[in-house]
């Protein structure tokens, strides 16, 4: 879900010949610099205008006079690449199917999934014997994605051009569930799926995306009756660290997220929602900023320190335009990645507090929890 750059990605043995190949000095054929120029944008590098034509290309595998052309290095490039980014880790980037995560923002990766800290799902129950009750908290998010290009090609990666698309189906959940039931219980519980589009080079933006998600929300006991659909944009902006993952400082790497969004829901039945029946045009946008400590690109960390230390602060605001009401939420996260053996999963410990609105049940929340979440 495709991104610039991961931190500490994996240099490939395709990765350095194209490295080698763009920082030679060389002829610059438009077949050349048009790879060299996707080469930049993929590997979070700024592409270099190289000199005028001065000796015969030569790449890190060829050897003068061995008869390669631009066509050689366009085949190359297709075969040993297929236009992916490098990987922090073993596994393909491009071929990830299905999510565990806290909310659309950690999830809006669909396309390559590079975030070394996604925000993961979490569920904690309460069984209390003496007071005879049982209690549920569940705040995540799953996705499966059905189908899509993570990694499409194009003659041209100067111009705009559809960089991937996906479309995935997802159900959520966000509140709690108590037994015997409590009047302040509330939650929401939705299926929906995804439309997701990818755009590289739209203007001063790096990499955009849009999606579309409509959905049916109800709640932990199948009450309410909510229809509807979200509408929202993305940007990634290397240069501003802006849904980029960059190595930032020997013992800190910053990135930060921008998510305008308008959801538009119909409630028929308010059920364990603060909703009053009618339609709600909730306008708005998230913003997220990531700040993980100690990273492994830094220094010589204690494997215990390295790469597991975050915190993550964010912001939804979000204004009901129909009824003229305003809705803020603020959640501020210290978590401790705990190690895991599957490269793909991440298991974190937090301390969080919580305080604001929630516009998925209009609940008011001023809390600290204590959290152990699962992203995947």
């Amino acid at each position: 879900m495709g991104a610039l750059a991961a931190t500490a990605p994996t240099k490939t043995a395709a990765d350095a010949e194209l490295h080698a190949l763009c920082s030679s000095s060389g002829g610059e054929s438009a077949t050349t610099k048009k790879l060299c120029a996707l080469y930049g944008v993929l590997s979070g590098k700024p592409a270099k205008r190289r000199p005028p034509p001065q000796t015969t290309m030569v790449s890190a595998a060829q050897t003068p006079g061995d008869g390669a052309t631009d066509q050689d290095d366009a085949n190359r490039f297709n075969e040993q690449t297929k236009y992916r980014p490098p990987a922090k880790d073993a596994q393909d980037p491009c071929a990830k199917r299905l999510f565990f995560r806290s909310d659309p923002l950690a999830d809006y990766h669909y396309l390559v999934d590079l975030s070394p800290s996604p925000q993961g799902a979490s569920v904690a129950f309460t069984d209390d014997e003496r007071a005879a009750t049982k209690s549920l908290t569940v705040n995540g998010r799953a996705s499966y994605v059905l189908t899509g290009d993570a990694c499409p090609r194009t003659d041209d990666p100067h111009s705009l051009y559809t960089s991937g698309y996906a479309f995935a189906l997802f159900t959520s959940a966000n509140g709690n569930w108590s037994e015997p039931r409590k009047a302040t219980e509330r939650s929401a519980l939705k299926f929906g799926a995804d439309a997701e589009a990818e755009f590289a080079n739209v203007g001063p933006i790096d990499i955009g995306y849009l999606s579309a998600s409509p959905f049916f929300q109800s709640d932990f006991r199948g009450t309410a009756r909510v229809y509807g659909g979200t509408f929202a944009a993305e940007p990634q902006v290397g240069a501003l660290n802006l849904g980029v993952v960059r190595h930032s400082f020997d013992v800190l790497d910053f990135w930060w997220q921008v998510r305008p969004q308008a959801t538009f829901a119909q409630v028929d039945t308010v059920g364990l929602t603060n909703y009053r029946t009618g339609f709600h045009p909730f306008l708005g946008a998230i913003v997220r900023a990531n700040f993980n400590f100690f990273p492994s690109t830094g220094g010589q960390w204690p494997s215990w320190l390295a790469d597991r230390l975050a915190f993550v602060a964010t912001a939804s605001l979000f204004s009901d335009v129909g009824q003229r009401a305003h809705y803020d939420y603020y959640t501020a996260q210290l978590q401790y990645k705990l190690p895991g053996y599957d490269p793909a999963s991440v298991t974190t410990i937090s301390l969080e507090y919580d305080r604001g609105t929630d516009i998925e049940t209009l609940s008011p929340l001023n809390q600290y929890l204590v959290k152990l979440s699962y992203a995947y």
